[in-house]
């Protein structure tokens, strides 16, 4: 058949079971074909055959020779590899500080590509489970190193380690964003879906940009706009630009006003995340008092959480909040109780320590 490959397909070591080859490359002697005709006439450099002509084998063949020489160069461009858009999310377990991404065929550059800190985080960009780059205490978690694989080897032979700048927190969610090995022929429909650019996304990334050029002409310990809005030194009253931190601060708002949507009804231990925006706490179903652990303020500044007694067994079954970490809640570095039936509070933070309204 004309549609099979001319020559071997050195990816394969042979084309599947009950192929044929347009030549006989496999074994045998190849069949004749000669090239485009160059005897003159209307069909002169085609793969026409005309009439009057002769019937060898070659003149016949010759068509089928460009077919399959054409065909095979279509099968290479099909098979060549691509790098693809692949996302890995997962739950962090204790104060983990690397993440392995399952080879063979993770994308790694190829020749000449950068290995400096810079290079590592484009080709491998860590976010939170909202695609929001990740802080810990103020600080950016990065990756420091690779581990499996050289940057600029093209595409790795098994696993690779991220090894990262600073400890994950346990029980929250990450993602990693990486390219692996596809190609036009194996290409799903779906290939691109964890890669997926909606408008926040574009919006959010553009603003990270603006910021990030913005806030490395400022210079630490002066002020713009007569002090009266932006410094660089943190004064009271004026937005921060030391550190990066107007940076993670317009992130983490942006990003909360995309996710802070979830109303849920809690009568047991659990964890209010940055998912949450109204908590109604029932202490009546269970009749036992339970504990209600915060998260880290960093990951949810300017967020507000509205919790709502529901009952009035609140009194007696008392509902605790567990600071994330050393931070202080409404002044005081230890639990908070909640005892008011049918009470309201609203649970804010600055990035440093929760207030309760």
């Amino acid at each position: 058949m004309a549609f099979h490959r001319f020559a071997v397909p050195s990816y394969t070591g042979g084309l599947p079971s009950g192929y044929d080859y347009i030549n006989n490359a496999v074994s045998g002697t190849p069949a004749a074909a000669a090239g485009p005709r160059s005897d003159g006439g209307p069909n002169n450099g085609t793969y026409f055959i005309g009439f009057g002509e002769d019937g060898k084998s070659e003149v016949i063949n010759r068509g089928l020779k460009a077919l399959a020489e054409n065909t095979d160069t279509l099968d290479d461009l099909l098979r060549k590899d691509l790098a693809v858009p692949a996302m890995l999310e997962f739950t962090a377990v204790g104060a983990q500080t690397s993440i392995v991404l399952t080879g063979p065929g993770i994308f790694l550059g190829n020749g000449g590509y950068p290995s400096t800190s810079d290079g590592i985080n484009r080709l491998f960009r860590l976010t939170d489970g909202g695609d929001v780059e990740p802080f810990l205490a103020g600080n950016p978690i990065g990756i420091s190193s690779v581990s499996g694989g050289a940057i600029a080897s093209g595409y790795s032979t098994g696993n690779i380690t991220l090894n990262l700048t600073t400890p994950l927190t346990n029980g929250l969610t990450y993602r990693v964003h990486y390219m692996r090995r596809s190609n036009l022929a194996s290409l799903l429909g779906d290939e691109f879906l964890p890669y997926r650019t909606d408008a926040a996304r574009t919006l959010q990334t553009r603003i990270n940009q603006v910021l990030s050029d913005f806030a490395s002409q400022v210079i630490p310990g002066t002020s713009l706009i007569g002090g009266d809005l932006i410094s660089g030194g943190g004064s009271s009253g004026v937005i921060d630009l030391s550190a990066g931190t107007l940076r993670q601060q317009l992130q983490t708002l942006l990003h909360a006003q995309n996710r802070n949507t979830r109303q849920r009804r809690v009568s047991t231990n659990d964890h209010i995340s940055s998912d949450d925006s109204t908590i109604f706490i029932d202490t009546t179903t269970n009749g036992a008092p339970f504990t209600l652990q915060l998260d880290d303020p960093g990951s949810m500044f300017r967020q507000r959480i509205h919790l709502f007694s529901t009952d009035a067994d609140i009194r007696t079954n008392n509902v605790t909040l567990l600071p994330f970490n050393t931070e202080r809640i409404s002044g005081v570095a230890a639990p908070y109780v909640l005892d008011v039936p049918y009470g309201h509070w609203t649970l804010v933070t600055d990035g440093t320590d929760w207030y309760i309204d």
